[in-house]
């Protein structure tokens, strides 16, 4: 039996605030008539994540790929969602912070010929690496 939850909806995020993630994706309208850009920010409000949606208009106007930026995890055994380097203290991810590095890659252009980095695939990389330093990681394919 699978857990079901709901969805915890906020209509106001603050830049200062621990992000979980944040994509832009092109989905259709409310009223299914047009496609848009949305940008989805999750932010980590005490222990649960709320999802905040900001409309960024028609998505014929956007030439940048669409994206995920990862910012926080989910402790597996706790549940209890994180924004990243919490225990380690080097660099917080917040929204801010997210939205800034959203503003860069949707500067990116879709048909500049140069490969496209996938940052899950990086990120699952890194976060492997950090956990057993002295083994070899290969990366898929």
């Amino acid at each position: 039996m699978t857990q079901q939850t709901l969805e915890i909806v906020t209509t106001a995020v603050n830049r200062d605030e621990p992000a979980f993630s944040l994509r832009e994706i092109n989905e259709s309208t409310p009223d299914f008539k047009e496609r848009h850009r949305y940008q989805i920010i999750r932010v980590v409000r005490g222990d649960s994540l709320a999802t905040y949606r900001r409309d960024l208009g028609m998505a014929s106007k956007y030439d940048a790929l669409q994206f995920i930026i990862p910012g926080g995890t989910v402790d597996e055994k706790t549940g209890v969602a994180t924004h990243f380097d919490d225990g380690e203290k080097t660099k917080e991810h917040t929204v801010g912070k997210l939205m800034e590095m959203a503003d860069r890659l949707r500067e990116d252009k879709a048909d500049d010929g140069f490969p496209r980095p996938d940052w899950l695939d990086l990120y699952h990389y890194a976060k492997e690496r950090a956990k057993h330093p002295h083994r070899r990681v290969f990366a898929k394919g």
